[in-house]
């Protein structure tokens, strides 16, 4: 099995478009290879137009494609002449289709089907897997699917997307994070790392970070919270500990907050924690009296070492009867 971002195996190998050295082919660019057992099984024919029809946008983003099969350079070339003659006018299959008989290279990338064997007669198996390679040959990003089971080329795209992002700025993805040039639309965007200091965000990007970066879930049932970590500058920890008062004198007036906690573990390291009967109510919370302090981005920039770490969480259970040893009575 191979590791992320490490050195993916060299080969050389016959291709539908000649001769191929893997590194050599690879430079210094970002590619995608995806393993196919046999080219001529329906779902493997739909992925490859699939990635026909998205060629040239990945040429735009200098990623190279190369597909894997287990058969022969005269089966896939046959392959392709029968069904590029079926396919719509225009639609051609730029990239080579790297033959594989023997599953040498299959091997390599830890893909054979471990209950195969060379001496079976049974046909050989490898996972649909799809490989995300960046620039010094270095593997970013890879799937492993059961055969059975399609792979999502627009994924693959959003992730080479993604990595591409990542690399050249200091970002992180979010879930159905759409991924767009203009780094400074931030609403279903990517986020800056929480390393990222307002200067920084400033100098680079032109745009002030927003102080604060939310992580987790929010689309499942249930009773919810928020964990929220702040590390103070120092010698702001009693600006901190204000900004605590305010979001707790916000929070009074939200009848579906709570319960609510301010915590302290040091003199620059706090933290919040609040519940919520379900996600409308954190939905409510996050624009009400409490929740809007945090839209105090120059407050935020100016008393935190980093921007504050809002977590959603879902509740699982707990005890609800008693408050510091006192019983709650409704």
């Amino acid at each position: 099995m191979l590791h992320l971002e490490t050195v993916v195996p060299d080969f050389e190998a016959a291709t539908s478009m000649g001769p191929m050295r893997w590194h050599e082919w690879l430079q210094d660019s970002w590619a995608i290879l995806l393993s196919f057992a046999h080219l001529s099984a329906p779902i493997c024919t739909y992925e490859v137009g699939c990635l026909a029809l998205k060629y040239k946008e990945l040429q735009a983003k200098d990623v190279r494609i190369a597909a894997l099969s287990l058969e022969s350079v005269a089966s896939n070339t046959k392959w392709l002449s029968d069904i590029l003659a079926q396919c719509e006018k225009g639609v051609t299959v730029d990239f080579p289709i790297i033959a594989d008989p023997e599953c040498e290279i299959a091997s390599k990338y830890g893909i054979v089907d471990p209950n195969w064997t060379k001496n079976s007669d049974s046909q050989q198996l490898i996972s649909a897997s799809a490989f995300i390679i960046g620039p010094g040959k270095v593997l970013k990003l890879s799937f492993n699917y059961p055969t059975s089971v399609d792979r999502n080329i627009d994924e693959i795209m959003r992730c080479v997307s993604a990595l591409q992002m990542c690399a050249k700025y200091p970002t992180a993805t979010s879930t159905d994070s759409t991924i767009r040039p203009n780094i400074t639309d931030s609403n279903n965007g990517p986020f800056l790392l929480p390393t990222v200091t307002p200067e920084d965000a400033q100098k680079t990007f032109g745009i002030n970070h927003r102080g604060f970066v939310v992580m987790g879930i929010d689309d499942t049932p249930g009773q919810k919270a928020y964990y929220i970590h702040l590390e103070a500058k120092p010698g702001k920890g009693d600006k901190v500990q204000q900004f605590l008062r305010d979001i707790n004198s916000g929070v009074d007036q939200e009848p579906l907050t709570g319960p609510w906690f301010a915590l302290r573990y040091s003199s620059t390291t706090f933290g919040i924690f609040e519940a919520f009967p379900n996600a409308d109510a954190r939905h409510t919370h996050d624009g009400g009296p409490g929740g809007r302090n945090f839209l105090q981005a120059g407050l935020l920039h100016d008393m935190l070492a980093y921007p504050a770490q809002l977590y959603r969480l879902d509740v699982l259970h707990g005890k609800f009867n008693v408050m510091f040893g006192k019983p709650i009575t409704t």
